[in-house]
């Protein structure tokens, strides 16, 4: 915009220098503002937004809660795909481990092999989480569902069938614990959007 005024020459250079210098500082603060977005990868579990006073807000929750969110789901995901390799690779061995004997039975090796496969799958699943920001809400979800079904079933065996001994009681309670600590993770606020 051109002011004119009755002003002396000098005093409308000295204006139009002003003006000059007052665009040159708001196309800077919009450059920042950009550069802050672009290093706002969420890879910190949190977004930076740029305020209008110059500052900024996370958005997001805040680093030390993110880094237990990803431990969870490393510690979550890494003992279902152990446990679904296991099962897909080693069904023999890893039953037995538990106490379980299978013997030759091919239809029952082809169901813990195809089970296995199974959890393998979802624990990448849940293990891609503490990795992935912006898939960690999905991860959680795979590992409390997982998890707490699977500490249901063994209740509800316990209860019809007995103890089934205390490899598998350490299990149920093991699987309970992690069920509950991602379904924790939900209750985690959603980084707002920025736009």
């Amino acid at each position: 915009m051109v002011l004119v005024t009755a002003r002396p020459a000098g005093t409308g250079q000295e204006t139009a220098q002003a003006g000059t210098g007052q665009e040159a500082t708001q196309a800077g603060a919009g450059q920042e503002t950009a550069q802050a977005d672009a290093h706002s990868d969420g890879h910190q579990g949190s977004v930076r937004v740029a305020e209008p006073d110059g500052g900024e807000q996370y958005a997001a929750q805040a680093p030390g809660k993110a880094g237990v969110g990803r431990i969870v789901l490393a510690v979550s995901g890494l003992v279902i795909v152990l446990i679904g390799g296991a099962s897909m690779f080693a069904p023999v061995w890893f039953r037995e481990v538990n106490g379980i004997r299978m013997g030759p039975d091919v239809a029952l090796l082809s169901e813990t092999r195809a089970a296995g496969a199974l959890l393998l799958a979802a624990g990448v699943t849940v293990l891609i989480g503490a990795f992935v920001p912006r898939l960690a809400r999905t991860s959680a979800v795979v590992g409390a569902v997982g998890y707490l079904v699977t500490a249901l079933a063994r209740l509800v065996s316990l209860a019809a069938d007995g103890s089934p001994g205390s490899g598998l009681l350490f299990a149920a309670v093991v699987e309970l614990a992690l069920g509950l600590a991602c379904a924790a993770l939900l209750r985690a606020p959603r980084p707002a959007a920025v736009t």
